[in-house]
Protein backbone atom coordinates (compact mmCIF):
# COMPACT_ATOMS: atom_id res chain seq x y z
CA UNK A 1 0.00 0.00 0.00
CA UNK A 2 1.29 3.45 -0.89
CA UNK A 3 1.72 5.67 2.16
CA UNK A 4 3.62 8.76 1.01
CA UNK A 5 3.68 10.34 4.46
CA UNK A 6 5.04 7.19 6.11
CA UNK A 7 8.58 8.53 6.46
CA UNK A 8 7.53 12.07 7.25
CA UNK A 9 9.50 12.00 10.52
CA UNK A 10 12.70 11.62 8.52
CA UNK A 11 11.96 14.56 6.26
CA UNK A 12 11.10 18.21 6.58
CA UNK A 13 7.33 18.00 6.40
CA UNK A 14 7.09 21.63 5.32
CA UNK A 15 9.12 20.83 2.21
CA UNK A 16 7.01 17.82 1.23
CA UNK A 17 3.55 19.40 1.48
CA UNK A 18 2.16 21.88 -1.01
CA UNK A 19 -0.84 23.46 0.68
CA UNK A 20 -3.71 24.15 -1.67
CA UNK A 21 -5.63 27.26 -0.50
CA UNK A 22 -8.76 25.10 -0.18
CA UNK A 23 -7.08 23.27 2.72
CA UNK A 24 -7.78 26.25 4.96
CA UNK A 25 -11.46 26.64 4.07
CA UNK A 26 -12.52 25.22 7.46
CA UNK A 27 -10.14 27.46 9.41
CA UNK A 28 -7.61 24.87 10.51
CA UNK A 29 -3.94 25.86 10.41
CA UNK A 30 -0.70 24.33 9.16
CA UNK A 31 0.14 23.64 12.80
CA UNK A 32 -3.09 21.63 13.08
CA UNK A 33 -2.02 19.62 10.03
CA UNK A 34 1.48 18.93 11.37
CA UNK A 35 0.13 17.83 14.76
CA UNK A 36 -2.48 15.56 13.11
CA UNK A 37 0.23 13.98 10.95
CA UNK A 38 2.39 13.46 14.02
CA UNK A 39 -0.50 11.83 15.93
CA UNK A 40 -2.10 10.03 13.00
CA UNK A 41 -4.16 6.95 13.72
CA UNK A 42 -4.86 6.16 10.08
CA UNK A 43 -3.32 6.80 6.69
CA UNK A 44 -4.46 5.21 3.48
CA UNK A 45 -6.33 5.52 0.22
CA UNK A 46 -9.85 6.93 0.10
CA UNK A 47 -12.27 4.28 -1.13
CA UNK A 48 -13.59 4.84 -4.63
CA UNK A 49 -10.91 7.35 -5.68
CA UNK A 50 -7.62 7.10 -7.48
CA UNK A 51 -4.67 9.05 -6.05
CA UNK A 52 -6.67 10.38 -3.10
CA UNK A 53 -5.40 9.64 0.40
CA UNK A 54 -6.58 10.39 3.92
CA UNK A 55 -4.80 10.95 7.18
CA UNK A 56 -6.85 10.87 10.37
CA UNK A 57 -5.21 12.39 13.43
CA UNK A 58 -5.61 14.79 16.32
CA UNK A 59 -4.69 18.45 16.43
CA UNK A 60 -3.25 20.07 19.57
CA UNK A 61 -6.77 20.80 20.89
CA UNK A 62 -7.76 17.13 20.63
CA UNK A 63 -10.04 17.51 17.60
CA UNK A 64 -10.04 14.48 15.30
CA UNK A 65 -9.19 15.77 11.83
CA UNK A 66 -9.45 14.35 8.33
CA UNK A 67 -6.74 15.45 5.95
CA UNK A 68 -7.00 14.71 2.24
CA UNK A 69 -4.17 14.84 -0.25
CA UNK A 70 -2.95 13.45 -3.53
CA UNK A 71 0.51 12.61 -4.73
CA UNK A 72 2.24 15.04 -7.05
CA UNK A 73 5.53 13.15 -7.34
CA UNK A 74 7.94 11.20 -5.15
CA UNK A 75 8.97 14.37 -3.33
CA UNK A 76 5.68 16.18 -2.75
CA UNK A 77 1.97 15.96 -2.08
CA UNK A 78 -0.94 18.32 -2.71
CA UNK A 79 -2.81 18.76 0.57
CA UNK A 80 -6.23 20.14 -0.31
CA UNK A 81 -8.60 19.44 2.61
CA UNK A 82 -8.53 19.67 6.41
CA UNK A 83 -11.69 19.40 8.49
CA UNK A 84 -13.20 17.69 11.50
CA UNK A 85 -13.42 13.98 10.85
CA UNK A 86 -16.79 13.17 9.27
CA UNK A 87 -18.90 10.04 9.86
CA UNK A 88 -17.85 8.39 6.58
CA UNK A 89 -14.18 8.45 7.62
CA UNK A 90 -15.05 7.32 11.13
CA UNK A 91 -16.94 4.41 9.58
CA UNK A 92 -13.92 3.52 7.45
CA UNK A 93 -11.74 3.62 10.58
CA UNK A 94 -14.08 1.26 12.40
CA UNK A 95 -14.13 -1.12 9.42
CA UNK A 96 -10.34 -1.14 9.30
CA UNK A 97 -10.17 -1.71 13.05
CA UNK A 98 -12.59 -4.63 12.87
CA UNK A 99 -10.41 -6.21 10.19
CA UNK A 100 -7.20 -5.47 12.13
CA UNK A 101 -5.87 -3.44 9.21
CA UNK A 102 -4.99 -0.19 10.93
CA UNK A 103 -2.72 1.84 8.67
CA UNK A 104 -0.77 3.84 11.21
Amino acid sequence: MVKPMENVEDQHVEDKIIFNPSAFKHEFSKEDVFKAIESKIYEGPVKGFENKYAIIGFNSKGALLEILYNIIDSESINLFHVDKCKPNFRKQLMEMRSKDKWQK
